[in-house]
């Protein structure tokens, strides 16, 4: 369900369906000088931001058929083939119809990842964790997790509304779902080699306190937008409205429409019952339509969703605080869209997860300890209610006392204050 950004010749990089690797137009395609790689250029057409093209050939900008299609509109002119998204860093050849890849086009890849996230692209790893890395989860003693989580909700009244949250498998793991990378979690055991035990079924989870909180958060504008990389729909669940949140992998309750893009938000995962090339062997409902409805799950190789990393993308440049919680940030491109205010003066980052990230010295706040204990303790320092209970009826469920394992004690170590 997580994906990794590789640059190698022979693995896959974000697209939804096979990229061609023997596109004929790359000599002809790309420019034979120096082209400038600037993601703050607006569309020549019609001076949008968002979603646009650079042509590798002459270096205009043009929007996406998301906004104007003056991208397009720039091939039927110029016939200049290949283009380089500034979305999702995809390649694609007008000529061919077809999002390509080539090794004559890393080079181009690498710069264009530098500018959107301000450091070089990582190196490809497994899924899991790397031999020798430390998987063990760490604690924060009640005293210092009162104090850490006092400063967090001084963070969030000081941001104005302009926080964003960014969820991982974490918050859901009180929901019984499994996470990736814990020392239980899915990638761990099958880099072990080690089947997980049986659980319960994604429709079987209810959304968690930490997702109720969320939402309470949103309603009284003390955080303005969710990006999650989660699939199981829990956000969705809770009340979080699909304008407030991108789901950059998917969310396994939606399906879309192939032939009108209607969506469809169901209360059954679409994939239950299986899929093949992500169709789910049902058809649209709209009137005239009966196209084929696949779902949006994002699997590993496979492109994110152009209009979810462009919401995600922008409420992150428009915000001064990235909230972290229950990821290890090793997923990319969603693990550099918390970095992005950091890089101005008033940027803060806070950290909230059980295991080490490779961001940790970048955080202003690390916090090391379950989501929902931080979230029982902010909503009573912000003074905002959670409900007993949902729509639909589902209880909100408190975690047990806060009683962490001395062992377990988490590093203190903090980059800045």
């Amino acid at each position: 369900m997580s994906q990794t950004l590789d640059t190698a010749d022979d693995a896959p990089q974000m697209f939804a369906v096979a990229p061609k690797t023997n596109c004929p137009h790359l000599a002809a395609g790309l420019s034979q000088g120096t082209i400038s790689i600037d993601l703050k250029i607006p569309c020549v057409g019609c001076n949008d931001l968002k979603e646009n093209w650079l042509c590798l050939q002459c270096g205009s900008v043009n929007c996406s058929r998301f906004v104007n299609s003056h991208a397009s509109g720039h091939y039927e002119a110029s016939k200049h083939p290949i283009a380089l998204s500034f979305s999702d860093l995809s390649f694609w050849c007008y000529t061919c119809d077809s999002y390509i890849k080539a090794p004559a086009l890393n080079v181009i890849w690498t710069a264009a990842y530098t500018a959107k996230f301000g450091e070089e692209p990582p190196q490809p790893t497994n899924r899991g964790f790397n031999p020798g890395e430390d998987i063990n989860e760490y604690y924060d003693s009640p005293a210092i997790l009162e104090e850490k989580v006092t400063k967090l909700a001084d963070y969030i009244k000081a941001s104005g509304g302009r926080t964003v949250a960014y969820t991982g498998a974490g918050v859901s793991t009180s929901a019984k779902i499994p996470d990736y990378r814990g020392p239980q979690g899915y990638w761990t055991l099958k880099d072990k080699g080690v089947a997980m035990a049986p659980g319960i079924t994604i429709e079987q989870a209810i959304p968690t306190f930490t997702h109720v909180s969320l939402v309470q958060l949103q309603k009284r504008g003390a955080i303005n937008f969710v990006t999650s990389t989660n699939v199981d729909g829990l956000h969705r669940r809770a009340g979080t409205a699909e304008h407030e949140m991108s789901e950059l992998h998917g969310n396994c309750y939606k399906e879309t429409c192939t032939k009108c893009k209607k969506e469809y938000l169901r209360t059954f995962d679409v994939t239950g019952e299986g899929t093949l090339n992500h169709l789910t062997f049902r058809q649209c409902e709209a009137q005239g339509c009966g196209g084929n409805l696949r779902d949006t799950i994002i699997n590993f190789g496979e492109d994110l969703p152009e209009g979810e990393l462009t919401k995600a993308d922008q409420h992150a440049r428009e915000s001064t605080l990235s909230l972290v919680l229950g990821t290890s940030m090793r997923v990319s491109p969603a693990c550099h869209l918390p970095l992005i205010p950091i890089r101005k003066d008033s940027g803060k980052l806070v950290i909230v997860n059980l295991q080490k990230t490779p961001y940790d010295k970048e955080a202003d706040l690390r916090i090391w300890a379950p989501t929902d204990v931080v979230f029982v303790m902010l909503m009573e320092k912000l003074g905002i209610p959670v409900p007993n209970e949902i729509a639909g009826g589902y209880p909100v469920v408190r975690p047990p006392a806060y009683e962490p394992d001395p062992s377990k004690a988490a590093p203190q170590k903090r980059k800045r204050n």
